[in-house]
């Protein structure tokens, strides 16, 4: 099993509420609500340019996943890969299923950290 010199995360849906996004090729910074499905649209997104490196992670530091493009790179949880989100995401990628919109989660506490939230995007208390 591959070693993280950083505390790493095992897949708990919703807990916490939400993940970060970091696009590290745009130097942009999301916040979104943390389930397989959501996470797996925000890969997917055609808000994200196809060479575009995402990183996944939980506001107490600890790495959720990254991506290259719109395919995984490093996941600490492998049960998660295999059980929910390697099948989520190649339906999605094979086009068996059409990516929901991303559900973005928006804090006021986080408010003036700079997240960014694309325009007419979805936000959970909109729900």
């Amino acid at each position: 099993m591959r070693k993280y010199n950083y505390p790493v995360y095992e897949y708990e849906k919703e807990n916490p509420p939400f993940v970060m996004c970091f696009n590290k090729t745009q130097d942009t910074k999301m916040a979104i609500v943390n389930t397989t499905e959501n996470i797996c649209a925000c890969i997917m997104s055609d808000e994200h340019h196809l060479n575009d490196e995402l990183e996944f992670w939980t506001t107490d530091g600890r790495f959720v996943l990254s991506t290259l493009s719109r395919f995984l790179n490093m996941v600490p949880d492998q049960n998660w890969v295999k059980n929910e989100l390697q099948p989520t995401i190649v339906s999605m990628q094979l086009g068996e299923k059409e990516p929901p919109i991303v559900v973005y989660y928006k804090v006021n506490e986080m408010d003036g950290l700079g997240f960014y939230y694309p325009k007419g995007c979805k936000i959970q208390s909109e729900i």
